[in-house]
């Protein structure tokens, strides 16, 4: 007969008490009592279990309960369905985990857009002085002048008909 074994291990478990009953009164502490009433047993047994090990009903309890959606107003109408995926309250909206990571992702570069942009219009509206945006529009002709110039130098522009190498010219020329 097979031993029906947890994938949680004594620290899970203990992390879960800790994070899930801290004692209002007495911060840093846990709530034995509201522990105790979670498990179905007494305050004195959630302790020793702390302090030993936790029995595997309350391995599976802990177990079901991480993956469980939370009983509250926010998340009434969700669940899971056979496949594993998230059911939503709105009728043939259901979810796997990368469509969920996906949604995350989408949201987030929206951000990353949203940032980039106020931090062009900062930049732009940090040019208050006409004369410098005039001082910038100016080189930046210049840099186009430049740039048409070379573009149109026998160096790169290969495919307009200057098919001689420059090193064949300068040696007819010495």
């Amino acid at each position: 007969m097979k031993k029906n074994v947890s994938a949680l291990n004594h620290t899970d478990c203990r992390f879960f008490v800790i994070s899930n009953f801290q004692n209002p009164k007495q911060p840093g502490r846990i709530d034995l009592e509201a522990a105790g009433r979670w498990f179905g047993v007494s305050p004195h047994t959630v302790k020793r279990w702390m302090r030993l090990e936790f029995p595997l009903m309350a391995q599976k309890l802990i177990e079901m309960s991480n993956r469980a959606i939370p009983n509250t107003k926010a998340w009434k109408g969700f669940g899971f369905d056979h496949d594993g995926k998230l059911i939503t309250p709105y009728v043939g909206h259901k979810f796997t985990p990368d469509e969920l990571l996906w949604v995350w992702f989408e949201r987030d570069e929206k951000d990353a857009a949203k940032l980039d942009l106020k931090l062009a219009n900062d930049r732009i509206n940090a040019l208050q002085d006409e004369d410098e945006r005039q001082a910038i529009i100016e080189e930046l002709q210049t840099c186009i002048q430049t740039l048409e110039k070379v573009q149109k130098s026998p160096l790169v522009s290969h495919r307009l008909g200057f098919s001689r190498s420059v090193k064949r010219e300068s040696n007819k020329e010495s």
